[in-house]
């Protein structure tokens, strides 16, 4: 049977589609594992500068005095 173009159009078009789904679905899961990466790096860095406050401390120090450095008020 031959196909007419708009027969050849309507099928590369839902090929397309059923790529794109496929594609989006990929991405949805990656980005809900990124999601998940993120949430539990933020837990377990906020659950050691708890147990360490002078970490945490030293920390917000280091990063103040590289920013005051960078945009040097003097």
């Amino acid at each position: 049977m031959v196909k007419t173009v708009n027969e050849e159009i309507v099928g590369k078009r839902q090929d397309l589609a059923a790529e794109h789904q496929s594609a989006m679905q990929s991405c949805e899961t990656q980005f809900e594992d990124f999601e998940v990466l993120v949430v539990d790096l933020r837990d377990s860095l906020g659950s050691y500068l708890k147990k360490r406050p002078l970490v945490a401390s030293g920390l917000v120090f280091l990063a103040g005095f590289y920013v005051g450095w960078k945009i040097k008020p003097w």
